[in-house]
């Protein structure tokens, strides 16, 4: 009974001993695959913030082209001689599905004295400075209220163009949520 066990135990150990190298290959595997996904990721941030940078720029001198002014170098707002208040941020993502850097511009502009508002956000692919998609929402102040209403509704004005068409800005968020955030 003993040697039965004995072997048993042996027999186990050795087929332990036999997968350990295969194990050890398949961690060391996905530690490598991990590195290179962080590396990656890490890439596209600063790949990202200095794209974010540039399109910062070359938004404040269309601004100061129209005679408008700009905000202090690097603030992620500016007030402009037009009377707008406009706020910048973003989001980047480095997505595996399509094995790239995306980033998300977002972009809001009021004008307090007309009760004018723009939202807007662009899907560009970072590494070949490709525009993906655009959506733009501006509101703009109601017109005169007429003697028979009470109060006038402002007006509503979306735009949405991505992959060279067409489409519902209510859909915006579903169209770049592939870019946007890997699936788990």
């Amino acid at each position: 009974m003993t040697s039965i066990l004995t072997t048993a135990v042996l027999a186990g150990a050795a087929g332990l001993l036999a997968a350990t190298p295969l194990l050890a290959e398949s961690t060391m595997r996905t530690l490598e695959q991990d590195r290179v996904l962080y590396e990656l990721q890490e890439r596209c941030s600063k790949d990202a913030a200095d794209f974010f940078a540039q399109i910062r720029r070359e938004d404040d001198r269309a601004w100061l082209d129209t005679g408008a002014g700009t905000g202090p170098e690097g603030s992620d707002s500016a007030r402009y001689e037009t009377g707008a208040l406009v706020r910048y941020d973003y989001e980047n993502n480095y997505s595996r599905n399509f094995n790239g850097c995306f980033i998300t511009v977002k972009y809001e502009a009021r004008w307090h004295e007309l009760g004018s508002t723009v939202h807007a956000e662009e899907l560009w692919d970072v590494n070949s400075h490709r525009l993906l998609g655009r959506m733009r929402i501006q509101t703009l102040p109601p017109s005169s209220a007429s003697p028979s209403t009470t109060k006038a509704e402002p007006a509503w004005l979306p735009i949405c163009r991505f992959a060279d068409k067409d489409c519902d800005v209510e859909k915006w968020q579903a169209l770049i949520k592939p870019y946007m955030q890997d699936s788990k």
